[in-house]
């Protein structure tokens, strides 16, 4: 959980819902903090990974306008002209992506 994730809980659930659910604020915080601190960055692997979830076929390929749609409405949402300087050069003439060069091209500029 992050920290806006846990307000989020605790502003829905009230601290009833926490305290009934997590046995309480000063037992759930211990173990939220060493959740937290125990939890490492994602390496290229691990996204590569996370985008063969939407490469039905396994060939390292995504539809753009699927990816657009993912980008530009679920998450953090970006626009459409964030998604266009994002793909710039990546797609081909079939309308696909190269996940793994997207990913190369996201981890460089992070």
């Amino acid at each position: 959980l992050q920290e806006l994730e846990f307000y989020t809980m605790w502003r829905h659930k009230g601290s009833s819902g926490i305290n009934a659910e997590y046995g309480g604020f000063n037992r759930f915080m211990p173990v939220f903090e060493t959740a937290k601190g125990a939890s490492k960055p994602m390496t290229f692997e691990d996204y590569v990974e996370g985008m063969k979830v939407f490469d039905r076929d396994l060939v390292g390929y995504l539809n753009s306008g699927e990816l657009r749609h993912l980008l530009t409405f679920m998450g953090e949402k970006l626009t459409d002209a964030e998604v266009d300087q994002i793909f710039a050069g990546l797609e081909d003439d079939n309308g696909n992506v190269q996940y793994d060069e997207l990913i190369r091209r996201l981890m460089k500029d992070a």
